[in-house]
């Protein structure tokens, strides 16, 4: 594990090390070394190229800016880049939940088999329904809420899922089971008060 995080047994220590004292030849070879392992990270995790290959400009400009905090006997200079990576394309995710409360509404009724599909009258109410699932995936605990949105709105596996947020497979199954139950449950509660104020 030590030699892992060793600086020198790290290719890209050296290189974040002239970033943060502003060498931008260093920047440019940081992105050599790295972009094409990043971009296809961020493509598996976003599932669009455009919107992937803006993140990754991003993941760049965070680490010329913060490339001081970058310590490395916590860890190898490419995990510090995948954890900005990550980081960034999770939030992106976040920043179009809302837009895609529907796609979160439809692959949860996939999910449930007793689900017969929506009714003329949930049709209907189809942008209330959206608006209800946004508000109780912004309620789930972050990890949970992390999962759901990888596999759901990034269309990931849910070993893919693991992979992309670093976390054990059985970890990702857990935390998708116990967010799509607390889901249900609030989602539930929430069709339950509707029918008995009508």
């Amino acid at each position: 594990m030590s030699s892992a995080s060793s600086p020198s047994l790290d290719p890209l220590s050296p290189l974040l090390a002239a970033v943060a004292g502003g060498d931008e030849g260093a920047l440019r070879g940081l992105y050599d070394h790295t972009r094409r392992r990043l971009f296809g990270l961020l493509q598996r995790i976003l599932g669009e190229r455009g919107t992937a290959e803006d993140v990754l400009a991003e993941v760049y400009i965070q680490a010329w800016r913060h490339a001081r905090s970058f310590d490395p006997q916590r860890g190898t200079g490419w995990r510090w880049l995948i954890t900005i990576a990550r980081r960034r394309a999770i939030d992106r995710l976040r920043e179009g939940a809302a837009a895609s409360a529907r796609t979160v509404a439809e692959d949860l009724a996939a999910i449930d088999p007793i689900d017969p599909g929506p009714t003329p009258q949930e049709s209907a109410l189809g942008v209330e329904s959206s608006e209800r699932v946004r508000v109780a995936v912004g309620h789930l605990p972050v990890e949970q809420r992390q999962v759901l949105e990888a596999s759901f709105l990034g269309g990931r596996s849910h070993t893919e899922v693991a992979e992309d947020l670093d976390l054990p497979l059985g970890t990702v199954k857990s935390r998708i089971r116990a967010g799509l139950e607390a889901l249900r449950r609030s989602l539930g509660s929430a069709h339950l008060e509707e029918e008995g104020a009508a």
